[in-house]
């Protein structure tokens, strides 16, 4: 048993290097390509006809429904959910400290993201009609981003509460990612390279600092017990001999 402890403990030891240097090469990189893509004429006008082909060819309603995921997750609507989102932390796990961790490990890759977004300063998607977008640059993705702070917010919370949920949560949430990045191209106000880096460099931010705070200690998982129906037995035997032997 001590052997396949150790096993497992020096496995996890090396993804999480692994992640390390992952998460960090690429947060290296993306800014690099981002600046690359600028002086490449093909690129862009590859990336503007996907965009075209996405806002040409969506539904009237798909349109619709871009626009108003468009408007959950913005900016002040993101921060609106995460403070209700961090209201709930407080109120379940009754522990400030908790709720502090989980809202600096979904908001801290925030950070990246806009000091990519005003270094490379990506003009927004030009696809020859007139569509109103956001004035802020185009890379990366800023809803892309706030849909995994959001989602990194409530697995933390699920993390805690009920680990059980946490495979199924960690499907849905890349469900949801997928769908505002997808969004995003149907109301043509980012290129597939900009939702592409929100949605692969912000999840790996997060899990690293994620880990961060857990190997210090400021963040740990409950443990679960679980019971079988042999130690109910022994627990039960045993209290009856306790109480023998005092009569």
């Amino acid at each position: 048993m001590n052997t396949y402890n150790n096993e497992n403990s020096n496995f996890k030891k090396v993804m999480q290097c692994f992640l390390y240097s992952i998460t960090f090469l690429l947060a290296v990189a993306f800014p690099i390509i981002g600046k690359a893509i600028l002086t490449n004429p093909k690129e862009i006008a590859y990336e503007n006809s996907i965009v075209a082909l996405f806002h040409n060819n969506s539904p009237h309603f798909l349109y619709s429904i871009s626009h108003v995921i468009a408007i959950i997750f913005s900016t002040k609507c993101c921060i609106l959910i995460l403070v209700l989102l961090a209201l709930a932390s407080l109120y379940i796990h009754k522990n400030y400290k908790i709720t502090i961790v989980q809202l600096l490990i979904s908001l801290l890759p925030m950070i990246y993201v806009f000091a990519v977004k005003f270094a490379v300063h990506r003009n927004r998607p030009n696809i020859g009609i007139s569509v109103q977008l956001p004035p802020d640059p185009s890379f990366p993705s800023g809803h892309t981003a706030a849909a995994v702070a959001i989602c990194t917010m409530i697995m933390l919370i699920v993390y805690l509460k009920k680990p059980t949920f946490l495979q199924s949560g960690l499907f849905i949430s890349g469900f949801v990612v997928i769908i505002v990045a997808i969004s995003r191209l149907i109301v043509a106000a980012h290129f597939p390279t900009d939702v592409l880096t929100s949605a692969i460099i912000y999840p790996l931010l997060a899990t690293t600092i994620f880990y961060m705070f857990q190997k210090r200690g400021l963040y740990e998982s409950i443990k679960i017990n679980k019971i079988n129906g042999s130690d109910i037995l022994n627990k039960v035997e045993n209290t009856e001999i306790e109480n023998t032997s005092e009569k």
